[in-house]
């Protein structure tokens, strides 16, 4: 049986986003257009990552406590 987990977010508006329940090492990838840069943000608010599209990599989520897509 796969540990694999896929799950796909729209984050249309630009805003924050809070996560809940986000643990272990899986990947993102960020398709957005433009040159917005993206974010992950620790429980104190620091910024564990902040890149621009396309970009895609490996992530330990145990850290992320948000995402701000713009």
């Amino acid at each position: 049986m796969s540990k694999w987990k896929i799950l796909y977010l729209y984050l249309y508006n630009c805003n924050r986003y809070s996560l809940s329940n986000w643990t272990g090492n899986g990947y993102y990838l960020n398709k957005q257009t433009g040159s917005v840069t993206s974010y992950f943000y620790d429980a104190n608010g620091n910024v564990l990552r902040a890149f621009s599209p396309p970009q895609a990599g490996e992530q330990d989520w145990n850290p992320v406590w948000s995402v701000r897509n713009c």
